[in-house]
């Protein structure tokens, strides 16, 4: 028994650091996103994408795609389904290094379904590591980790601490 809450703990603070590491490079890409466009436009002139647009696109889809997260969680189970979550978070970064415009808001689709799914099977498998003890404890751990992204993705805010 207490092997087993040992592994579990273990788990939760490995997903924990997991995303933290995930939302900590999309935080900071994010928040330089724009900056970034406007300088592949001054290179590249036909490049019409907006940060701006892009990050809204990602969050209608990821609030659309919330509805049928859980479906797909339930035929990929949660591991796998994390693991695609988090593919697209690689294809979105990654489609700067080609900077088309097409390509951006393509990027932006896939990111909003990734962050359903990867924020679905988080919950599942979170929850599939805990019991009725041990869930309040679990979710603090994980909480307290994936939000400590925010400590120094912006230069202001680390330069202030």
């Amino acid at each position: 028994m207490i092997f087993r809450m040992q592994k579990t703990t273990l788990g939760v603070v490995i997903l924990g650091l997991a995303f933290m590491f995930i939302g900590t490079s999309f935080q900071t890409q994010g928040n330089m996103q724009q900056l970034v466009i406007k300088s592949i436009q001054q290179d590249q002139p036909d490049f019409k994408g907006s940060g701006y647009i892009s990050l809204a696109v990602i969050y209608a889809v990821f609030a659309s795609f919330n509805w049928l997260a859980p479906s797909c969680l339930s035929f990929l189970g949660p591991k796998l389904t994390m693991i695609v979550g988090s593919v697209t978070y690689i294809i979105f970064i990654a489609s700067f290094l080609w900077p088309q415009t097409w390509l951006l808001y393509l990027s932006s689709v896939l990111l909003g379904v990734g962050a359903a799914l990867i924020s679905a099977g988080q919950g599942n498998y979170l929850t599939l590591m805990s019991d009725h003890d041990t869930i309040t404890r679990n979710s603090g751990i994980f909480w307290a980790l994936f939000q400590s992204r925010y400590a120094c993705t912006k230069v202001d805010k680390c330069e202030e601490q």
